[in-house]
């Protein structure tokens, strides 16, 4: 996994980032011997693994005055722009991710 990222501050509260990342998986290179009768899509290791690109957008905000001070929030949209799965899987969807923590 690899990714890339730029922020932009817009005000001394709040900034404003991107960020490229690329995931890539292996597949599985061997499956169980034993006897199993397969059921379904997630039974075959032909369906494990794949190269896919995301693009993300995110707002940090800190409140470093009034009574909301040490307070910081994070929000950042993942949208995924290229899927190139190993055989037959459910497409990745975007993905929001929401962070608040506390400093004093």
């Amino acid at each position: 996994q690899t990714t890339a990222w730029g922020s932009y501050s817009v005000f001394d509260w709040l900034s404003a980032s991107v960020r490229g990342l690329y995931t890539t998986e292996g597949a599985i290179k061997f499956a169980y011997n034993g006897i199993y009768n397969p059921v379904g899509p997630m039974d075959y290791t032909s369906n494990y693994g794949g190269h896919y690109w995301d693009l993300g957008f995110g707002l940090n905000a800190m409140m470093p005055t009034g009574n909301l001070r040490g307070n910081h929030l994070s929000v950042e949209w993942l949208q995924p722009i290229h899927d190139d799965p190993n055989g037959y899987q459910l497409p990745h969807v975007g993905t929001l991710a929401a962070t608040w923590s506390y400093s004093f």
